[in-house]
This record gives C-alpha cells, structure tokens and sequence, in this order.
C-alpha cells in the first residue's frame, strides 16, 4: 500500500508542478524555427552540434506539429519522461536500501532540480529527457547482476554499457544521471561489502565511460564527416565548469538569471556544501568506514560528472547539462539529514522537518520558476504578435517589418535558457508571424496576396505601402 501512495504522488506531483506550464499556449524560439520549416540543412546543421541522434529524434518529434497548441505535446513528451526518471530513481533507491519514504523525497527532489524545470517548459529539450531515462535504465541493468557470476553478469554489463551508449548518443552531459543513484546506493551499501566498495563503484564509472567514451568517438567522426566542428575548447570548458556549472549546481532548486543572482546562488550553494560537510564529519566520526563512502559519492560522482562534461563536444555550462550534478548534491544533503536523524547517541526531530521543507521549497521554486521565467514571457509574447495580426490590415504585395529591440545574430538555434525571448532571435520572429499570419487566414492567404517580412531594430523612417508591426 506505502509503495502505491509513493507512486501516485511521483505521478501527481509532477503534473501539478508542471502542469500550468503544459496547458498554456506557447512556444520557445527552437518551437517556431521548426513549426514552420526552416530550411532542413540549417536546422540539422545547428541541432547537430549536440548530437546528429539528438537532431534526428526533434526532427521526427517536431514533423507531427503544425501549430502552436501542439508544442504542448512535445512539452508532454518531456514531462512524461521526468515522470518516468523519477519512478525509476524511486525504485533504484528503495531497492539500494532507502526507505520508501526517503526515496520519494529524493526522486521529487531531483524531478523539481533546474534542469527538469527547463526541460518541462522547453519541449525541444526532450531528447536529453530520454538520455536521463536511458542511462537510469543502465544502471539498472548493470547493477541487477553485478554481485552475481558468470554470462548473466557479462550480459547484464554489456547491456548497461549499450543503454549508457544510446544515452550518450541522444545527449551525452546526461548520460552521467547513472551516477545520481550511484552516489545513492554508496551511501546505503552494507558496511559487510566496504572491502568491495571501491571496486564496485569503479566498475560502474568504467562502464559509463566506456560507452561514453565510445559514444563520443562516434559523434565525432560523424560531426566530422557532415563539416560540423566543436565550437568550444577544453580551458573553455573547464572555465564553464567551475565558474558557471558548480556554483549553479550547488544551489540546487535557485535559478540564477543574472549576475547578482548567480553571486546569491553560489553563496547558497557554499552553505549547503558547507553543511553537508559537517554532517559529513559528524557521520564519519562514529564510523570512520563512512568516510570512505562520501568520498566515492560525493568526491567520485562530481569529478567523474566534470569529466562526462570536459569529453562533450561544444559543452557549455548551463541548466540544460546540470541535471547529474545537482542530483548527486541532492542526494548527498537528503544523506546528511537522514545521518542526523539516525544518529544513535542523539535524535532530533528537526532533521525530518527540515528535509520535507527542502523539497516542498523546491517544488515551490519549480513551479514559480518554470511559470514566471519560461512559460509566461514566452505565452505574453505569443499572444501579442497574435493579437497584432489579427488587427492589422495587409494589402496585395504587402511589406511588412516586425520591430524588436534587439536580435541576437549569434546562434541559429537558441541554446535552452530560463530567459528565453523569441523576439531577441529575428528569424523565430519571422517564423511566429507566419504562425500567426495562418492562424489569421485558417482557409490560406487571399488570392493574389503576398507579403515580405524583414525584421528590424529600434526606430526607423516608416516607408510608403509598409505594415509596421512594433513588438518592443
């Protein structure tokens, strides 16, 4: 019966976090490059820098959308898929050793971290949704037959290494989501096995790299033989890792926007790492043999995170990549309470209390984060270049120029932000016009009517015969 009521409300609670964000009508830059058919090598050209699987499977997701209410569908994708990460987490844990209850707080801990909130509101971020379930399905695999002898763990081991390989190839930063559980199941390991403690969690990093590694190779010669390069460079890399990725990471559930916010952000993350490594000296000063464990869990699953990161082609810090490693500092603060509570010469309560307004803030901050950064702008947006078609009158041959405030020329797919605009990309302007000039004209454009579209920044001298749209 408790195992039902942890499902219902891995199920419920998701849906009620993200729900909001899923039933409005919007679209993110990405959304309208693809709904109304930018040109297929541009598109394969851009998406591939990710991955050329990543692109195939938004390729085949987005062929099916024709309006801007379908993008909820893709958004569904996503959020199902988080949904499904958290049932799986749930059941690696509750079969590691943690208890029904502290396995549902973490996986709704995880479900809630940033990068599912980007993901549950930027439906195009589903293919990195899926490399999270895959390599959670990995571990599985790996660890039903580790202990055991023989083929079933040669097989069980290779079929790990070939999910981690399919994860890797639909997104590879979250391929490492095997080391949230591994970093969990070290902290509940029988303290018989210490011995083998070491070796088990080495074999696992082997096998994830392995197939990463692998899947890396591949993606390469394939970037390679489309003419696509790596934008990035490792200092680069290892610039974005400790200056952008560690501190975003360590505030967990806290979006940072801004400068002063990411300032805010990592001095938040300092406190909670701070506090987990009292609770850390704490635990390891009745057992020393603990000390071995947040070693491998927190030491081992962050340094083996960062390498995951630096083998990426064209990484760069940010939400869309930070899932694995926030998840592990989850883990690892969920640990340190429960170590509080359980402590044999001293129970507190607090330990508890403080673990349900952990996660119950940051589902909080999941909601309001996902509604306010990504989902309202982007619906606002929507709705007025709507409404200013609708009202606007178009003659035969009619010229019109969209007005934004700024364009950013960089990028020809928008990297996934919680600041997305599509009216800083001018060709998802351009591409949100069409969608609105068809929403317009349900039964197609009028016999004989043509329009050209240019998009244009701040003020300029309004010529003859011109539809000026100002979307300032």
């Amino acid at each position: 019966m408790r195992s039902r009521l942890c499902f219902l409300v891995l199920l419920l609670v998701p849906l009620l976090v993200y729900g909001p964000a899923l039933l409005q009508e919007f679209g993110t830059p990405e959304d309208f490059l693809r709904l109304t058919g930018l040109g297929q090598t541009e598109v394969g050209e851009a998406v591939g820098q990710q991955g050329i699987l990543h692109g195939a499977l938004l390729e085949i997701s987005f062929g099916a959308v024709e309006e801007v209410m379908a993008f909820g569908v893709i958004r569904g994708i996503s959020l199902l898929l988080i949904m499904l990460c958290g049932l799986a987490l749930w059941q690696l844990l509750h079969r590691g050793g943690w208890s029904e209850l502290d396995a549902t707080l973490v996986a709704l801990g995880v479900g809630a971290l940033p990068t599912a909130q980007l993901l549950a509101g930027w439906g195009a971020g589903w293919p990195a949704a899926l490399a999270a379930l895959l390599a959670l399905a990995g571990f599985a695999a790996v660890e039903s037959e580790l202990e055991l002898g023989g083929g079933r763990r040669r097989v069980a081991m290779l079929g790990g290494v070939l999910l981690y390989f399919a994860a890797a190839m639909c997104y590879l930063p979250t391929a490492a989501m095997a080391l949230v559980p591994l970093a969990a199941l070290t902290f509940t390991r029988p303290l018989r096995l210490e011995m083998e403690t070491k070796k088990w969690f080495s074999l696992h990093v082997v096998l994830l790299f392995a197939a990463v590694f692998a899947a890396r190779l591949l993606k390469g010669w394939m970037m390679t033989h489309t003419g696509m390069t790596d934008e990035t460079t490792l200092a680069g890399r290892i610039i974005d890792l400790f200056t952008v990725a560690v501190p975003s990471a360590g505030a967990l559930f806290w979006v940072n926007t801004t400068p002063a916010l990411r300032v805010l952000g990592g001095g938040v993350g300092l406190a909670l790492i701070a506090g987990v490594v009292v609770a850390a000296r704490r635990q390891t000063a009745t057992d020393e043999r603990i000390a071995t464990r947040w070693w491998l869990a927190l030491a081992g699953g962050m340094g083996a995170f960062s390498m995951v990161a630096l083998l990426t082609m064209n990484w760069r810090a940010g939400y869309h990549s930070l899932w694995p490693a926030s998840g592990i500092l989850v883990v690892a603060v969920m640990f340190s309470l429960r170590g509080l509570e359980m402590n044999p010469k001293r129970r507190w309560k607090w330990p508890r209390l403080a673990t349900l307004a952990l996660i119950a803030t940051g589902l909080g901050l999941a909601y309001w984060q996902t509604d306010r950064l990504v989902a309202a702008p982007l619906a606002a947006e929507w709705q007025e270049m709507r409404t200013k078609v609708l009202r606007a009158n178009f003659p035969l041959d009619a010229r019109v120029q969209l007005v934004v405030a700024h364009t950013d020329r960089s990028t020809l797919i928008p990297r996934a932000t919680f600041s997305p605009r599509v009216f800083q990309h001018a060709e998802a302007t351009r591409r949100m016009f069409a969608a609105a000039l068809r929403e317009r004209f349900l039964s197609g454009m009028p016999k004989g009517q043509r329009s050209s579209v240019v998009v244009i920044e701040g003020d300029q001298p309004l010529e003859a015969g011109v539809v000026r749209i100002d979307l300032r």
